[in-house]
């Protein structure tokens, strides 16, 4: 296993490649998996003030630097329950080519009650704006919408914002011109995650396709394809899966949901398949549904950060809590 900062060089390599080549690298997986982690660190006092400093654990995990003062939070409270969704945005230090990319990472919610009410929600998926018969689950699309309007102010404080539109007679290139954005985040975080990517780059932000983790379907078959449409000339997007983890399987098909690619699913030894092929049977669809809400642990599990567990800001045997979708 690459070191912290090995792993950052690699990351840094990967994005100068951009998309010349299909090809999963679990090493940027490693950091886009940490950077997904230190969203869970947010909802206590010293782990807030560490994720505000960049120094928690999954920060220093990650081998990225944030720019000092650059990170900024955003909760929102929904049917009562305080931080119900929880985000951050930093820009990162160092030089090109990453340094000078931006940050948007989303947590998933965190306990059995959240849960049970998206269970409740998931429903026909209703219309998204901007995308031709697109249509998405609405209780993803809700929160996205909450979350919005203070991450793109925050965004643009720390100047992550796409540029104004040029005057008349200035470069065409410099219109929507700004720097990149990864987004990146687990469980229901990696659903608003897509989203929010679609989003912002119909909004003139220059989003970078990353990676998100353990997500459920998000959308109908038309916003896949708008997803791909969206961003085909760019580096890979990874969806990335693990082993009888229920999410992925989750809203079910036979509503109208359909992931987007590319999915990478990972089994309990820690090897990996790369699938092209949109709702793959050779990955997380090899299994069913009855038999994966037995196995929940597999949601929180993973081999792509230290601790084991991608859920929670904890250090390696440090207790959670109960996370899930």
């Amino acid at each position: 296993r690459l070191q912290a900062g090995q792993q950052a060089s690699v990351l840094a390599a990967l994005l100068v490649a951009g998309a010349s080549a299909l090809s999963y690298s679990p090493e940027e997986a490693r950091v886009f998996a940490s950077l997904s982690k230190a969203a869970y660190c947010g909802t206590r006092g010293r782990t807030t003030e560490e994720l505000l400093n960049w120094t928690c654990a999954p920060c220093r995990d990650s081998g990225l630097q944030a720019v000092p003062g650059s990170v900024r939070i955003v909760r929102h409270d929904e049917a009562g329950k305080a931080n119900a969704t929880f985000a951050y945005v930093a820009r990162l230090a160092g030089g090109p080519p990453l340094g000078g990319s931006c940050l948007l990472a989303v947590r998933g919610t965190s306990d059995l009650a959240n849960w049970a009410g998206n269970m409740e929600v998931w429903k026909e998926p209703v219309h998204l704006d901007d995308c031709e018969g697109c249509r998405v689950e609405h209780g993803f699309l809700s929160i996205w919408k909450g979350l919005m309007p203070t991450l793109v102010r925050h965004l643009r404080s720390i100047g992550c914002g796409p540029l104004p539109a040029a005057s008349e007679g200035a470069p065409s290139t410099s219109i929507g011109a700004g720097p990149k954005l990864l987004i990146t985040g687990h469980s229901l975080g990696g659903a608003v995650a897509t989203l929010a990517m679609l989003s912002l780059k119909n909004q003139g932000f220059q989003v970078e396709p990353a990676v998100v983790f353990h997500s459920p379907r998000l959308g109908n078959a038309a916003f896949a394809h708008g997803f791909a449409q969206a961003f085909r000339g760019s580096r890979p997007f990874w969806r990335v899966t693990r082993d009888l983890d229920p999410v992925p399987l989750l809203p079910p098909r036979a509503l109208g949901y359909r992931h987007v690619n590319y999915e990478v699913y990972y089994d309990t030894a820690g090897n990996f398949s790369v699938c092209a092929r949109q709702e793959d049977p050779k990955c997380a669809n090899r299994h069913s549904l009855p038999r994966n809400l037995m196995h929940t642990q597999d949601h929180c599990a993973s081999d792509l950060v230290p601790s084991g567990r991608i859920c929670g800001c904890q250090e390696s045997g440090e207790s959670p809590g109960l996370v899930m979708v």
